[in-house]
């Protein structure tokens, strides 16, 4: 890499780092796949519930607001205008920001909630949550800054401690069908019934 001119470096650098992001956005656009009926499994009403519209737009638009300032900052750095002093500092900061802007417009386009009749499955880019409704002991409603969730919370492994408890935010745009998946599941504190 002596030989070449230092433009001419940092435009390859430049250039593999595309190919790099290109290649990861690749890998995680396939994670996220549609769901497979599994062995036995009915098929007849499965529900695929996406987030509404505005947060997949809000989703996006930060994203892109991420990546192009991550990108914006990367090329600055690479063609060297100004003095930077923690150059490798400046770097990390904008692989990051790319790497979440890269995260939150997948996030926005991937993020799923599976109803089928005996089970339910929260899909996204790095979840892949599924339970049977006669593994789910108790649903507890909640409320953050983003509006109402309801976890649901599977029965207590041998050792004692919640396994794969589901939280859901009602951001969806099926919510009443959600909504209606949950209702027969006794809230948190109810007796435990099994379902049959």
């Amino acid at each position: 890499m002596s030989n070449l001119s230092p433009p001419i470096w940092r435009g390859l650098l430049v250039v593999l780092v595309g190919v790099g992001v290109g290649a990861f956005i690749g890998w995680l656009n396939k994670r996220v796949d549609e769901p497979r009926p599994t062995q036995g499994q009915q098929t007849t009403q499965v529900i695929v519930c996406r987030p509404r519209r505005g947060w997949v737009i809000f989703g996006c638009l930060v994203g892109i607001v991420a990546v192009v300032g991550g990108v914006t900052l990367a090329i600055y750095l690479a063609l060297g205008y100004g003095e930077i002093h923690g150059r490798l500092f400046f770097i990390f900061v904008s692989l990051v920001d790319v790497l979440l802007g890269i995260y939150f417009i997948l996030g926005a386009l991937k993020y799923r909630v599976i109803l089928e009749p005996d089970a339910i499955a929260l899909l996204g880019i790095f979840i892949d949550k599924r339970l049977h409704r006669n593994e789910i002991r108790a649903k507890k409603y909640t409320f953050n800054a983003g509006g109402k969730l309801v976890i649901l919370y599977p029965v207590l492994s041998l050792s004692g401690k919640w396994t794969k408890k589901i939280t859901i935010a009602f951001i969806y745009d099926r919510n009443a069908d959600i909504e209606n998946w949950v209702s027969s599941i006794p809230t948190l504190g109810e007796p435990y019934r099994p379902a049959r």
